[in-house]
């Protein structure tokens, strides 16, 4: 049993049915109440500052403020972290989504802590959503901006990207940044993607080796019934079908070989 399913048997109660559709509410509220009071949202943000000083909501109320104020982003934006949520609860069911979310929430937090003066925002957490998303329905299409159709994998591949260029090219504080954006992702699903590339080299190594094994005893016109050696093992053999009482022209041999079977006949 692996160590998500004794988990949740366990800690199951502490699962949050609809967790993600339920914030993507409260976002919707607090974009509401932006626009009606600009600036309100910055009691919510996520400020380590603030936060030792007191202001321990923003440990949470960051999760609710939303990510573009530009009413299409924004509109766009919620539409794809409902259906992610959605879609992992679908597959996964509340608990492993709700730990799933919690552990990309402490990862975001962890990089405010460590990096006190770069702002932080939820947008680590609802990336990190996506990329799951995108891991178990690879074919899904969405529209984007409601327009154009494309599948989730190839948005997904293009997150994966970005963290791959900074891990390469970023300086020391972005290469954390990036790999603890994704720390649930790699703690869900790398053992499986681990285990399954084994596999892939595994069955590959086993096919190839058994297509060398299959491909000289399609191609070859000659084999002797003795050592078995082909045209392909030494051009420069010759074969002949022996004509004896006990092969009747039904066994063929190389010459080396044919010798010593007839010696044995003869002998007989």
């Amino acid at each position: 049993m692996s160590l998500l399913n004794i988990l949740e048997r366990r800690f199951q109660k502490f699962a949050v049915p609809g967790l993600v559709r339920n914030l993507s509410i409260a976002m919707l509220i607090t974009y509401g109440v932006e626009m009606a009071t600009p600036g309100a949202k910055s009691s919510l943000d996520l400020n380590m500052w603030l936060v030792f000083q007191g202001q321990i909501w923003r440990l949470l109320t960051f999760l609710i403020v939303p990510p573009d104020l530009n009413p299409i982003f924004f509109l766009f934006a919620l539409q794809i972290l409902v259906m992610t949520g959605d879609g992992l609860e679908e597959a996964w069911g509340s608990f492993k989504t709700t730990l799933y979310y919690a552990v990309g929430v402490f990862a975001t937090i962890l990089v405010a802590v460590i990096f006190w003066g770069i702002p932080v925002t939820n947008s680590f957490v609802n990336a990190s959503l996506f990329l799951a998303f995108a891991t178990l329905y690879p074919d899904y299409e969405i529209l984007v901006f409601f327009i154009l159709p494309v599948k989730v994998k190839y948005l997904g591949m293009l997150s994966g990207l970005w963290v791959f260029v900074t891990l390469l090219t970023g300086p020391i504080a972005l290469k954390l940044v990036a790999i603890l954006s994704v720390l649930n992702w790699i703690l869900f699903f790398g053992p499986d993607i681990v285990l399954g590339t084994k596999r892939y080299f595994s069955n590959r190594s086993r096919r190839m080796a058994f297509e060398r094994q299959l491909k000289p005893m399609e191609q070859t016109r000659h084999r002797c019934s003795i050592c078995g050696k082909t045209e392909m093992d030494n051009p420069e053999l010759e074969f002949r079908y022996c004509t004896c009482r006990e092969c009747n022209g039904g066994k063929e041999y190389c010459l080396a070989d044919l010798k010593t079977h007839k010696n044995k006949e003869n002998n007989k």
